[in-house]
C-alpha cells in the first residue's frame, strides 16, 4: 500500500508540473505520450491483436490526437456519450457485455474513449483552467483512497461482484464521503478558484465521484471479461498507467463539457 501511495503522489506532482509548467503545444505532447501508452495497455487487453497491428493503430491514434487538437470542443462530447454507453453496460447482466473482449471492440473503444479525454485535458489547459484539472485529479484520487480504506474495514456489500469481486458499496460511500469534505474544504480555502455557489460545487464533485466510480469498473469489465489482472506493470503499486488513470479519463469529458457550459472554475 505505502508504494501504491507513493507512486500516486509522485505521477500526481508530475502532472501538475506539467499543467503549470508546460505551455499548450508542449502539455499537448506530454499528455499524449500518456494516453498513447495507455492505448497500448488497452489494446493489449486483446491477445489477438499482433504487436504489428497495435503499432501500426497507435500511430493512427497519434496522428488522430494531432489533428484533433483543432477540434477539441467538437470531440469532447463523444467522450460523454461513450460513458453513458458503458454506465448502461455496467447496469446490465455481465452476459450482455460478452462482446466486448473482441477485437474489433477493444481497438473502437481504445479511440472513443482515450480520445475525448484528451481532448478534455488539453482544452482546459489551454483555457487556464489549470486548477479544475488539479481538483479532477486530486478528487478522484482521494475518493478512491476513501473507498479502498472504507471498503477495507467495512465493506460488506459487494457492489459489482462478478465485474470487480473487492469493491463494496460501503467503499463507495466512503469514497463520496471522502470526496465531499474535500470539496468542502477546497471550497473553503480555494474558493476564489470556484465560480459556483457551495450548493452546486457539491453536486458536481459528488457527480464526480459516481462517474469515477463507473470508469474504475469498465475498465475492471473489460480484464475480467479478457482475463487480465493488470494493464501493464509501469507504475509500482498501481500496473499500468491505465489503472492509474481508468477514473479520470472517465470523469475529464464530462468536467470539461460542465466547464463549457457553465464556467464554473476560474
Amino acid at each position: 500500500m505505502l508504494k501504491r501511495i507513493i507512486t500516486g503522489i509522485l505521477a500526481a506532482l508530475v502532472m501538475v508540473f506539467a499543467l503549470f509548467g508546460l505551455n499548450t503545444l508542449w502539455f499537448s505532447v506530454f499528455t499524449g505520450i500518456l494516453v498513447l501508452w495507455a492505448a497500448w495497455e488497452w489494446l493489449s487487453f486483446s491477445k489477438k491483436i499482433s504487436r504489428i497491428l497495435k503499432l501500426i493503430l497507435i500511430i493512427l491514434m497519434g496522428l488522430l490526437l494531432a489533428a484533433s487538437g483543432f477540434v477539441l470542443t467538437w470531440i469532447i462530447p463523444i467522450g460523454i456519450f461513450v460513458w453513458i454507453f458503458a454506465i448502461v453496460l455496467l447496469l446490465t447482466p455481465m452476459s450482455f457485455s460478452q462482446f466486448v473482449n473482441k477485437p474489433i471492440f477493444i481497438i473502437f473503444s481504445a479511440f472513443l474513449f482515450l480520445i475525448p479525454a484528451w481532448c478534455a485535458v488539453v482544452y482546459l489547459q489551454q483555457e487556464n483552467h489549470h486548477w479544475g484539472v488539479v481538483y479532477v485529479i486530486l478528487i478522484t484520487a482521494l475518493a478512491d483512497t476513501g473507498a479502498y480504506f472504507s471498503g477495507r474495514f467495512f465493506g460488506k456489500r459487494l457492489m459489482a461482484p462478478q465485474v470487480s469481486p473487492k469493491k463494496t458499496l460501503e467503499g463507495a460511500l466512503g469514497g463520496i464521503i471522502l470526496a465531499s469534505l474535500i470539496a468542502t474544504l477546497w471550497f473553503e480555502w480555494v474558493g476564489q478558484t470556484v465560480r459556483a455557489n457551495f450548493g452546486e460545487f457539491l453536486l458536481i464533485s459528488i457527480g464526480l465521484v459516481f462517474i469515477s466510480i463507473f470508469g474504475d469498473l469498465f475498465e475492471s469489465l473489460l480484464k475480467r471479461h479478457c482475463g487480465v489482472k493488470d494493464s501493464g506493470v509501469l507504475l509500482p503499486g498501481h500496473g499500468g498507467i491505465l489503472d492509474r488513470i481508468d477514473s479520470v479519463i472517465a470523469v475529464l469529458p464530462v468536467f470539461a463539457w460542465i466547464e463549457m457550459v457553465g464556467k464554473f472554475f476560474a
